[in-house]
């Protein structure tokens, strides 16, 4: 018998709902009885590099956005390597915020080569299910408006910024996977990502 976990991914741009339906899925894996790690990608590590916190908070590009696509790529592979593939190991399920399709949409919209990040992440490992929460950049973003307020980050604030990463979300996402309705209740959303996972559980 195969004791191996499964291993989930949710994307989106910010504040299309990832975090709420993370938090519905674990919940209810974990009142099944299942072992469950609720992770992020990139890392806080990642995010507190001084150059990536100082692109992100105000736009100041002090490296080149294909380093700062390799510090995120080399932070994913080791995140999967001792993170995501110990857990899944033990049996574990893994959900992850965020996986290599949003730094594909993401990095292409900083002016990188979607080809080259293919390239840097190209031994990531194989999701057993994936979610894109989708809704329109203007929603979201005025979700993380209100959310964060002024400490919402620089691309945070474009909108027209984020409906291109969404639209290449939308484009890039593996047919097999679900895109899902972020202007749906929590309660709906939740109850149709489980309707793709049940049959594992």
């Amino acid at each position: 018998m195969n004791n191996r976990g499964k291993l989930i991914v949710i994307c989106g741009i910010d504040g299309s709902g990832k975090t709420t339906l993370e938090e519905g899925i674990a919940h209810c894996l974990q009142e099944q009885g299942i072992d469950v790690l609720q992770t992020k990608q990139p890392s806080d590590r990642y995010r507190n590099d001084p150059h990536v916190r100082a692109y992100l908070d105000n736009g100041v590009r002090g490296i080149s956005m294909e380093a700062m696509a390799l510090l995120s790529a080399y932070d994913r592979l080791e995140h999967i390597e001792k993170v995501i593939l110990p857990a899944l190991e033990s049996g574990t399920w893994v959900i992850c915020n965020r996986y290599v399709y949003s730094a594909l949409a993401y990095f292409k919209h900083r002016g990188v080569d979607i080809d080259f990040v293919k390239a840097i992440n190209a031994q990531v490992i194989e999701e057993d299910f994936a979610f894109l929460t989708d809704l329109p950049a203007s929603v979201a973003c005025e979700r993380v408006r209100t959310r964060d307020g002024s400490t919402a980050k620089f691309e945070e604030k474009n909108i027209e910024f984020m409906e291109s990463v969404r639209q290449t979300l939308l484009d890039i996402f593996p047919a097999q996977y679900s895109i899902l309705d972020g202007t749906m209740t929590k309660a709906e959303l939740l109850n149709l990502a489980l309707d793709h996972i049940k049959h594992e559980i």
